[in-house]
């Protein structure tokens, strides 16, 4: 009997042995691992939710792609109103169209210098221009509506005088013209 009692001691001493080994597997070896599963999962799901993201994002700048020659007649309109340059003789040439379309005749150009401007962080320069023009009052009425809503120059009109009669007037238009920054040029595709 003394031998099944010390069978019985070494059975239990091997159960507790083993779970005490088992528990040491446990907490050195085996749970260490599964939280750098864990972690590696949380990693890889953040990772794929990034992943979902991005591809979200290529699409939209795909499709937006897709539109780039609309963007680029946009920018070219845009240039028109605001080039990089004086372009006094194309300003000419427009206010000219614009005493034809009104039947107004443009006598006198005169052009000061350009001058730096700051606004929201966005540098311009404007050129004082002043403009003469002669023919009758309605005339003169379509040639400033032409100057304001058609030709398609950023100006901003500062002052207009008109004397004479209804027949035979002369309009003085003071004026700035708008030149954008050399580096808003370089935008547009190459």
């Amino acid at each position: 009997m003394r031998f099944a009692h010390v069978d019985r001691l070494w059975l239990i001493g091997g159960a507790v042995g083993a779970v005490a080994l088992l528990a040491l597997a446990w907490f050195l070896l085996i749970s260490p691992q599964n939280a750098e599963t864990t972690g590696l999962l949380d990693q890889a799901a953040g990772t794929q939710d990034r992943i979902t993201a991005l591809h979200h994002r290529l699409a939209d700048l795909r499709a937006q792609n897709g539109d780039l020659p609309r963007y680029q007649a946009q920018l070219a309109q845009d240039r028109l109103a605001l080039p990089t340059a004086p372009g006094l003789s194309d300003f000419l040439r427009e206010l000219q169209t614009a005493g034809d379309a009104s039947g107004a005749k443009v006598t006198a150009l005169q052009a000061g210098g350009p001058a730096d401007l700051t606004a929201a962080g966005t540098h311009v320069s404007a050129l004082a221009v002043t403009i003469t023009a002669i023919g009758s009052t309605g005339q003169l009425n379509g040639f400033l509506a032409q100057l304001q809503d058609v030709q398609p120059r950023a100006a901003l009109i500062d002052t207009v005088k008109t004397d004479g009669t209804a027949s035979a007037a002369t309009m003085t238009i003071s004026l700035h013209l708008f030149v954008g920054a050399e580096s808003a040029a370089a935008v547009g595709p190459k």
